[in-house]
């Protein structure tokens, strides 16, 4: 018995061996049939419909900031109808005219075509060695190629899905060949279409194309203006483009206030605002340096610098715009102007003078005195000071901004201190000192440009002190009231 099932045993491997000795295209699925490369077909495919090629919800239209990456993925749904001979055909414009020459196109190959207008994308020549740009990157499922000795060079639909990525260059205009680069030539779209091909049993099968708009364009810097209360400067923080060629330019305007406009109920021809450019076309320092000259933390610095600084009582805008130059825009097409995106604004407001002392004399009760701080208060401080009285009110600043009296030019004036003295001090030797009768006194920074030491209309000038301080015991009074007790 043991004799006979070593018989059998043997039997049994005999038979196996001989079925597995079969050619490999024999399989249990009746309707298989051997295939190999891009000549298979599909196998009795259960799909029923039309072929459909469609972008993601998100990827119908794309918005590419040049400040990112020169690279943009294209991703959606499709049907092939279970052909596995399927591939999807991409072409890119460098415009919204797909009548023109794609500049990609992968019926060709996966390089950048030299007639693209991004001069950097084009092949160039080392030694007898051309070398060319890689421009179409397929990145989902696998690729078809014509040739084993070619690049995949054609997305496939896989599993219901496609995605590629494609190489894109500089922003284009409506108009690349003049020098506007405003609305008044507006951004054009790159064009990415797509279409889904099949072949079985000999018949080629294409869908409609598929357009992807996509805008290249330069992003709004992100920008945040901090106060320095160590210093007369507003801090600049912009987060700049780490690995693009990304340059920057800050703008500012400064502007006083608008109550200038009018003196004495006279109107007068002059707009009090100074507009200039602080830095033009910087790139950022990597790593940041501390001296406020980065672009990553500038400085816009007040006195002892300058005149051109920060004013008390003056509110300073600054524009920040990037500037491509990640591309040579000199050359073809271009007119030889690099492009700039839309600005990012931010406001900083230097505050005005303060009044921190109110005291007279306790050996003269016919005087008093006021200290000023803030940046008005500080050594170096370029602008000019002038003080003003007025008996109408603690407010008349803001109320009546011209009715305040200059005070001559003695201890008051140009100084971050004022002692005034009744009848025969700063006050005008004509004016009647009335006692016990509240006078209130307020100063402000100007530029004196004619050298008069005095505010003439044409003279930026910032805002008055503020009628109220804080006192000593830390509550909100009227600071810059004084009374004569005699005359």
């Amino acid at each position: 018995m043991p004799f006979k099932g070593f018989c059998y045993s043997i039997f049994i491997a005999f038979v196996f061996l001989w079925g597995c000795s079969n050619p490999m295209t024999s399989t249990l699925l009746s309707n298989y049939s051997g295939c190999t490369g891009s000549s298979c077909t599909s196998s009795g495919s259960s799909l029923t419909g039309d072929l459909a090629i469609l972008p993601d919800p998100d990827k119908t239209t794309i918005a590419s900031p040049v400040d990112v990456t020169d690279l943009v993925e294209v991703s959606g749904s499709c049907q092939d109808l279970n052909r596995r001979n399927n591939r999807i055909l991409v072409q890119v414009f460098e415009s919204e005219d797909t009548a023109s020459t794609p500049y990609i196109d992968n019926s060709i190959d996966t390089y950048c075509q030299d007639s693209v207008s991004t001069a950097e994308f084009r092949s160039t020549v080392s030694g007898a060695t051309t070398i060319k740009q890689q421009c179409l990157f397929l990145t989902n499922g696998v690729g078809l190629s014509d040739s084993e000795t070619e690049d995949a060079k054609y997305p496939q639909c896989f599993n219901g899905r496609f995605s590629f990525k494609v190489r894109l260059g500089r922003v284009m205009r409506k108009d690349p060949y003049i020098a506007d680069v405003t609305d008044a030539n507006p951004l054009v779209s790159y064009i990415v279409r797509v279409k889904l091909r099949t072949i079985e049993n000999g018949v080629l099968s294409d869908t409609a194309w598929s357009n992807i708009p996509v805008t290249r364009y330069i992003a709004k810097p992100l920008v945040e203006a901090v106060g320095d209360t160590t210093a007369v400067r507003v801090k600049l923080k912009v987060t700049p483009a780490k690995f693009r060629d990304i340059r920057y330019t800050i703008k500012y305007n400064w502007e006083g206030p608008t109550n200038v406009l009018t003196v004495s109920g006279t109107p007068v021809g002059f707009t009090n605002s100074v507009s200039g450019t602080l830095v033009a076309h910087k790139k950022a320092d990597f790593p940041i340096k501390s001296d406020g000259t980065s672009i990553d933390e500038y400085w816009h610095d007040g006195f002892p610098l300058s005149a051109v600084g920060l004013m008390p009582g003056a509110k300073y805008t600054y524009t920040i715009t990037g500037a491509d130059f990640n591309y040579d825009y000199l050359t073809f097409p271009g007119p030889g102007v690099i492009d700039s995106g839309n600005a990012t604004t931010v406001v900083a407001s230097i505050p005005a003078a303060q009044i921190i002392k109110n005291y007279q004399d306790i050996t003269n009760t016919n005087s008093c005195r006021f200290d000023l701080s803030g940046y008005n208060g500080r050594t170096g401080n370029p602008f000019s000071i002038e003080w003003r009285y007025s008996m109408a009110s603690a407010n008349w600043m803001t109320t009546d901004p011209h009715s305040g009296i200059l005070l001559p030019n003695t201890t008051c004036r140009g100084g971050t201190s004022c002692y005034v003295t009744g009848g025969t001090g700063v006050l005008p030797a004509t004016m009647a000192i009335t006692p016990n009768v509240p006078y209130y006194f307020a100063a402000r920074s100007y530029i004196d440009t004619n050298g008069n030491s005095q505010w003439d209309p044409g003279e930026f000038v910032g805002e008055w002190s503020p009628s109220t301080g804080i006192n000593e015991s830390g509550q909100v009074v009227v600071m810059n009231t004084c009374t004569f007790r005699t005359p």
